[in-house]
């Protein structure tokens, strides 16, 4: 499981989901890719010589810890959770969370309440103001649109999306196209997005992610939603904001 948990984002193509979207595929389209991309490279030579089983790890069975639907907790979803609590908010506390996840009855979970709660108020708060926040969903929006312009007027090729973040980066530089240099310019400035709800210049709805995590108490499984009324109401409150979308307007920041 845990070569399975390094390997399966190998598919993505060049900035992940947003390649996805300038291709017009969704945000599973990476997972319908694995086997392609892992038969393609050396990575079954180099699992024979470990001594691993390749169908295996091919399969989408008996994971249970790598990934589960929302709102279970599982590895990935705390994964990158916890990277971005260290990354860009606290990395100490990042590292106290991790040392409460434990693997209990084939399932992730925390050991205690405290920090589930912790855990669930820092997603909660991530989801609608950091990686959901208007900002970060307006970038996305510009730059999926910009590729996908670019794929049009031939500036990219889908082969370019086999190929790293810079090389993309790279080609959208070089171009002369008023289009995508005036997106680049947007996105190379502190822009602060502006609510409008009337007729914004962008309106793009985001992925709503939400989860219930579990912990163990004395021997029993439980959810915050089961024991925690206050989570409850957080939960509604930012399903409510995410479900809105995002409709703004880009103002450069004056700082």
């Amino acid at each position: 499981e845990r070569i399975k948990g390094l390997l399966h984002d190998t598919p993505h193509l060049a900035m992940a989901h947003i390649g996805e979207w300038a291709l017009g595929k969704d945000e599973s389209f990476h997972d319908t890719r694995f086997k392609q991309v892992i038969m393609g490279s050396e990575i079954p030579s180099i699992l024979e010589k470990y001594g691993q089983n390749l169908d295996k790890i091919l399969s989408d069975d008996g994971f249970d810890l790598l990934e589960r639907d929302i709102p279970e907790l599982c590895a990935d979803r705390v994964d990158y959770s916890l990277r971005e609590i260290a990354l860009c908010y606290n990395k100490t506390e990042a590292r106290e969370l991790a040392s409460h996840v434990i693997n209990y009855e084939g399932r992730i979970r925390f050991d205690t309440k405290a920090p589930a709660q912790k855990f669930g108020n820092w997603f909660l708060a991530m989801q609608t103001g950091h990686w959901g926040s208007p900002r970060v969903v307006a970038i996305f929006d510009i730059l999926s649109k910009t590729m996908k312009y670019a794929l049009d007027k031939g500036v990219l090729v889908p082969e370019d999306l086999e190929k790293t973040d810079k090389d993309v980066a790279d080609k959208l530089f070089a171009s002369t196209l008023p289009y995508i240099q005036k997106s680049l310019s947007i996105l190379g400035t502190n822009f602060e997005p502006k609510e409008n709800l009337i007729d914004p210049q962008i309106k793009a709805m985001k992925k709503v992610r939400h989860i219930d995590p579990s912990y163990v108490e004395k021997g029993k499984v439980y959810t915050l939603t089961e024991t925690d009324p206050e989570y409850c109401k957080s939960l509604e409150w930012h399903r409510s904001v995410n479900a809105k979308g995002v409709n703004v307007d880009l103002y450069p920041s004056c700082t």
